[in-house]
């Protein structure tokens, strides 16, 4: 009868070691479908259910980062919306004030267009962002690096001459792996970057090169540059650098977070040197056509 009481206690106790992390679990699984995501188990156990603890404290952790990421993603959304249709709607009530004169129209008028490129820029972003997200496929085919940035050049040559800009590219002709329409953004993103930040009579320096079974293409400007903090944050979605040393060069901050989203899908890298006063060289490397 004592070996038989013993049995039991001994069943018991490992029955009540078992269920009650497993309980532990099912309340916090329940306090995550409600809302709360930070939440962390105080299991300390070793085997697997402390394993699955474990993971499980990871896991919530992930989930309240990208809470904090979606909203302060709608958060940035709402506000770059937001700005320029505050100016748009001042601007409109200012116009249908009879004493201004043809000279104080023409300038409202000027600013309602700016404001509603920006607004324009930033949905085509923010839909080419939505989709890079969702779907994260790209069509492999030969692209012509050399031809898409000739392209881009000439697209944008009343940009840069106005500025007085020398623009050179160096280097072969050279095809890589992937989807040419995606890439061609990547291209634009770059260069149009470069020309905004290169002060006037200053010039951008675009050299590919083949490496084994890569192509780097490197996208150098003696611009403004910028500092160590701004060059481990440009990639951050609706990050804009320093604007006090950036006054009238304002954009939406996703030319290239969409750069990077672009790269990595295409399993390929960015690197990025910068200095204040120097310039910035921003380096693409993507697989090669053998």
């Amino acid at each position: 009868m004592l070996t038989v009481v013993i049995s039991f206690l001994f069943v018991a106790l490992m029955a009540r070691r078992i269920v009650k992390p497993v309980t532990s679990l099912t309340e916090a699984t329940k306090k995550i479908s409600e809302g709360p995501f930070n939440i962390e188990l105080n299991v300390t156990r070793k085997d697997e259910i402390g394993q699955l603890a474990k993971h499980f404290t990871a896991m919530s952790k992930e989930l309240s980062q990208l809470e904090e990421m979606r909203q302060e993603f709608v958060s940035n959304v709402s506000h770059e919306i937001q700005s320029p249709l505050t100016t748009i709607r001042g601007i409109t009530q200012s116009l249908q004030q009879s004493e201004l004169d043809e000279n104080q129209k023409g300038k409202y008028i000027n600013i309602i267009e700016k404001e509603s490129r920006r607004l324009s820029t930033l949905s085509r972003q923010l839909l080419t962002l939505a989709s890079l997200d969702n779907e994260g496929k790209i069509v492999n085919e030969h692209v012509d690096i050399h031809q898409q940035i000739k392209e881009i050049i000439q697209t944008h040559r009343f940009e840069w001459r106005e500025k007085e800009l020398y623009i050179e590219i160096e280097g072969k002709p050279e095809q890589v792996l992937g989807d040419s329409d995606l890439l061609y953004q990547v291209w634009t993103n770059l260069l149009t970057n470069a020309i905004k930040f290169t002060d006037s009579g200053g010039e951008i320096l675009i050299n590919i090169l083949k490496e084994d079974n890569w192509v780097n293409v490197e996208v150098q400007d003696n611009g403004i540059g910028m500092t160590s903090h701004e060059v481990n944050k440009i990639f951050d979605r609706f990050y804009r650098g320093d604007q006090a040393r950036t006054p009238g060069k304002g954009s939406t901050g996703l030319g290239l977070a969409i750069v990077k989203k672009i790269i990595d899908l295409h399993d390929g890298k960015v690197d990025v040197e910068s200095a204040p006063g120097t310039g910035t060289n921003i380096s693409i490397r993507l697989k090669a056509v053998n």
